[in-house]
């Protein structure tokens, strides 16, 4: 599993939070975001360095996401897990 983060355009209430994903890949994370927040985000990026834009932009987390991967393409399953 990978850690990634989403992030939201500037005009959303959610400006200053990200979402953390753990996820097998890429295209994983990107899924999850758009199952759970539809197109109303802005980007996924890998993990690493993602540390400094939190401290930089003084960002919040919003959610943790997990993706289960059951191993059969179609058949992930997402788990929320609030920030705190």
């Amino acid at each position: 599993m990978a850690i990634f983060y989403a992030t939201f355009m500037q005009r959303q209430a959610t400006k200053n939070y990200y979402v953390m994903i753990t996820a097998p890949n890429e295209k994983q994370a990107r899924d999850a975001m758009f199952e759970h927040f539809g197109d109303k985000w802005m980007t996924v990026y890998k993990g690493e360095g993602f540390g400094q834009q939190i401290i930089d932009f003084q960002l919040s987390e919003l959610i943790h996401i997990q993706v289960i991967d059951h191993g059969c393409e179609g058949h992930e399953s997402l788990e929320y897990k609030l920030a705190g």
